[in-house]
């Protein structure tokens, strides 16, 4: 499989950032036709009104525009970040006896992307004796924000804290997620960037 991971709607459109990440992902499905794509991402952005979800504009884009056959193309429009893409991806793919697969983002969140699935990849492999493994990594190459790669690294720890279900105690002592603006230090409290 071939997992597209979402990026922030502006306007209750796709940007070019996820239009590039989802014409990666139809080079890739077309070189591999025996593949399933499985897009994640939900209703994000501050002006969508009509509630558009990330995955379901990819799907229609990767039909419509890069003719993909849509019965090749799962959706997730539930997630809001890095982990929920995990999440609710794993599902999917483990609904579809899938046991390779390459995540497909931008360059720069691609190691929080592959943290955050080899983590879950061990949780199903103990919790479910379900086997999944990331083969390879494609990326649509875009240079990021200065905020989304400074704070990479802490975010993809606290998201983690989340999926292993860490109690308040223990996530305390993980490096916060902190925004530098104008001078002044506030916690980050989304992941939309870059989901």
């Amino acid at each position: 499989a071939f997992v597209i991971l979402g990026y922030e709607l502006q306007n209750g459109e796709m940007t070019e950032e996820l239009k590039g990440r989802c014409n990666a992902a139809a080079a890739a499905a077309e070189a591999f036709p025996e593949t399933i794509l499985v897009c994640s991402g939900g209703a994000t952005g501050r002006n969508n009104p009509e509630q558009h979800t990330e995955a379901g504009l990819m799907r229609d884009y990767l039909a419509k525009t890069c003719g993909i056959d849509t019965a090749r193309i799962f959706i997730d429009e539930r997630a809001l970040n890095t982990a929920e893409n995990a999440i609710n991806t794993f599902d999917i793919l483990r609904s579809q006896n899938i046991e390779t697969m390459t995540i497909i983002t931008s360059a720069y969140h691609q190691r929080r992307a592959q943290v955050l699935y080899n983590a879950l990849a061990a949780l199903y492999r103990q919790e479910y004796d379900y086997r999944a493994e990331i083969v390879g990594n494609y990326c649509y190459d875009i240079e990021p924000s200065g905020m989304n790669s400074a704070m990479d690294d802490r975010l993809a720890v606290q998201q983690l804290a989340g999926i292993l279900e860490l109690p308040q105690e223990q996530r305390v002592l993980l490096p916060s997620i902190i925004q530098e603006s104008s001078g002044e230090a506030s916690v980050e409290a989304g992941d939309r960037s870059a989901s």
